[in-house]
């Protein structure tokens, strides 16, 4: 009985030493973990609070006063919130035309894109012709090329523009489109407009994976080429159709090259965010207060922006996953 008790001592003891290895252990693990992981955080919240202090000073500086522009006591967030700026901007500019007019030719710019990327992306994905494997790096090189080293060509075109000298022949002079509609429409309708590289590579990216025994049965129950993408192809895409259109649209919203280059004389939201140096209520501040003019048209110039991606997150989401352009 002695001795079973001896030996139960020493056992029982092995299992607490044990016991509070592994306690200690454990404790070790969690705290490596959840330092590795509050490290981790503080480091991510340092980048955001880089990466989007210059957003938060744009939206909070617009609601300055006067006062708080050379206040040092105010960094970012005001002493005295205002929306004198807001007002002076929607009192004294053409705002709501400059909306209207900047509405117009996204949905323009914006229709036109789709269309062509559409038809260039189905061509470029379900059929073989000579130079095609050309023609796909063309697509991407345009997206590699400055968009300002365009400027001059695209000006000379649209202001003297002429088909094989064909309307110089007819009415003697070639024709000038600047200030107008038609360079949009025809830079959209014909897959040269801004990004149009991108919305290609997405629809062909797209199109490639639906099945080609899908188009073959088709053309078995005598449907021909255009009658399969307009009836069944485009159904199917109308995801990233919709990822295509908010794209497009979103760009030429913002769009200040192509405006001030071929339509400077239409006035648009981008073009009003530039010229706000006339709203200004305080002379003796006019470089600092310009620009926080410039901040509050700019809020104002993206908020319709972001109602558009509020009605159309879901249906972008759901393109993009579908699209096969991940990460």
């Amino acid at each position: 009985m002695t001795a079973d008790r001896n030996g139960i001592k020493p056992l029982l003891r092995n299992r607490r030493i044990t016991k509070r290895r592994l306690n200690k252990q454990f404790f070790i693990r969690i705290f490596r973990e959840y330092s590795v992981k509050l490290l981790t955080f503080v480091l991510l919240l340092g980048f955001a609070y880089i990466i989007l202090y210059p957003f938060l000073f744009k939206i909070l500086s617009s609601f300055m006063s006067d006062n708080d522009l050379y206040n040092v006591l105010v960094e970012l967030i005001p002493m005295e919130w205002t929306l004198e700026r807001y007002t002076d901007i929607l009192r004294f500019s053409d705002y709501f035309k400059a909306m209207g007019s900047t509405f117009m030719f996204s949905v323009i710019v914006a229709v036109g894109a789709t269309f062509s990327a559409a038809f260039v992306g189905y061509g470029l994905a379900k059929f073989k012709f000579p130079l095609a494997k050309l023609t796909m790096v063309l697509v991407v090189v345009s997206m590699m090329i400055p968009i300002a080293s365009l400027s001059i060509p695209l000006y000379s075109t649209f202001r003297f523009f002429d088909f094989f000298g064909i309307i110089k022949a007819i009415s003697g002079s070639p024709l000038n489109l600047t200030d107008s509609v038609w360079p949009m429409l025809l830079l959209s309708f014909t897959g040269l407009s801004f990004r149009a590289g991108i919305f290609i590579i997405l629809l062909r990216q797209y199109y490639a994976g639906v099945p080609n025994e899908l188009i073959e049965a088709a053309y078995v129950d005598g449907s021909g080429v255009m009658n399969t993408f307009f009836r069944i192809i485009l159904p199917m895409a109308r995801s990233m159709l919709v990822v295509v259109f908010a794209l497009s649209f979103a760009w030429e919203w913002t769009d200040t090259f192509y405006y001030s280059i071929l339509n400077s004389t239409t006035g648009t939201l981008s073009q009003l965010v530039l010229e706000l140096n006339s709203l200004l209520v305080s002379p003796e501040l006019r470089d600092y207060s310009s620009s926080i003019n410039q901040n509050a048209g700019a809020i104002l110039a993206i908020l319709p922006l972001l109602l558009f991606y509020v009605l159309l997150q879901k249906q972008i989401i759901q393109g993009i996953e579908r699209s096969g352009i991940v990460g």
